[in-house]
């Protein structure tokens, strides 16, 4: 017997459509907004971090907080996939703080 992928399936969280059966959460989602401005910054280096922090109004310690975070485990991947490039030299200074 196939589970859905969402445990949480009940009426009102599911639409049907083209694609078949969806499910959706018309919630809001709740977190921290500084880990969103990841994605933008991430590849860019510190002085990135804090441009994008203060144009969206974000914490800009928590931003590279969580950018230095998440930098280990993107520059490990690269790494590991042999990727000694620009883009993993900045990861990497970005991770140790740099």
């Amino acid at each position: 017997m196939r589970r859905p992928a969402d445990r949480r399936r009940r009426r009102g969280r599911s639409a049907g459509g083209e694609r078949g059966l969806v499910v959706i959460d018309p919630r809001p989602s709740v977190g921290d907004p500084a880990f969103d401005a990841v994605d933008w910054v991430l590849g860019g280096g510190a002085a990135r971090a804090q441009e994008t922090a203060a144009r969206l109004g974000l914490d800009t310690g928590r931003v590279l907080a969580w950018c230095r975070a998440l930098a280990v485990a993107v520059a490990a991947s690269r790494l590991a996939r042999g990727r000694h490039d620009t883009e993993t030299a900045l990861l990497l200074d970005l991770a140790q703080g740099r």
